[in-house]
């Protein structure tokens, strides 16, 4: 927060409903009665606030930093979301070829313990390895990203979603997957 508006009890109303709006992602109107019986105030008159909300931007969390990732990662940049580079190989892994990327070596199997992933973030599975892939992809429909796109060709896809149903993930019915991204 920065600034007042007038301290008091308004003010903390006002703080009160601005974090009710940031949880809700939704902007509100805000009016308090200058009175006893409301706000413990004997002004008179009434203060309307509209608490605007600018939610934090979507996150792309890029899975593979080959060639392909790279690129994602440069589009990212010039979207102005953030990203995130993970690769399981330190010399791919490596901040200083992503200067404008958060970049996480992990094996991909452990990883996904250390990302927070919400519903407004987006998943780019692009690793080396079909193995990796599948486990990415398994992995990212437990989060609840709001896109999760993965790399390959119709057969690919078909061989790696067969992989998953014998498993019981049922990616085809999982709406926020793209295959071929």
């Amino acid at each position: 927060m920065s600034g007042t508006v007038g301290g008091g009890a308004v003010e903390a109303f006002v703080k009160k409903e601005a974090g009710e709006a940031l949880k809700e992602e939704k902007p509100r109107l805000s009016e308090h009665r200058l009175v006893m019986s409301e706000t413990g105030m004997y002004c008179g008159g009434k203060m309307t606030f509209f608490i605007e909300v600018y939610p934090p931007k979507s996150t792309i969390y890029i899975f593979g930093a080959g060639h392909v990732g790279k690129a994602t990662a440069r589009l990212a940049e010039f979207l102005g979301a953030p990203a995130v580079v993970i690769d399981d190989r330190p010399e791919y892994a490596e901040a200083k070829l992503y200067p404008n990327a958060a970049v996480i070596c992990e094996a991909y199997d452990f990883v996904f313990d250390k990302l927070n992933i919400t519903a407004r973030d987006y998943v780019v599975i692009v690793t080396r390895c079909h193995a990796h892939d599948e486990i990415c992809l398994e992995k990212s429909m437990e989060t609840p990203a709001c896109y999760i796109g993965v790399i390959g060709s119709k057969t690919k896809i078909k061989t790696l979603f067969g992989h998953l149903n014998k498993r019981g993930v049922k990616v085809q019915s999982d709406p926020r997957v793209y295959a071929p991204i």
